[in-house]
């Protein structure tokens, strides 16, 4: 429900911008003022949950994408080992 209010007012911002003929330069200030006005408003606490899910959707990328490499390329310690061959692991350089 609170998706569809959000949409609504991004249309209507939409729709001024056609009205008024706001150009390519005053056109994002006003979008980014706005966004603004309506997290201050009311929504920080849906800015902030949304900010953990995309942290919790970001790291299950990384896991995702590290775990089928490793599968794909024979395990972790076998990649550890090419790695360690080709002299690619320099901690302390």
């Amino acid at each position: 429900m609170h998706l569809y209010f959000l949409c609504l007012k991004f249309a209507a911002v939409c729709r001024m911008f056609a009205k008024f003929y706001l150009g390519v330069t005053c056109g994002p200030l006003v979008k980014e003022h706005a966004v603004c006005v309506w997290s201050v408003k009311g929504g920080m606490k849906a800015v902030m949950w949304t900010d953990v899910l995309q942290i919790c959707f970001m790291f299950a990328g990384i896991l995702a994408v590290i775990i089928n490499g490793s599968l794909e390329h024979g395990g972790f310690g076998h990649i550890w080992s090419i790695m360690y061959d080709d002299q690619r692991i320099q901690f302390w350089e």
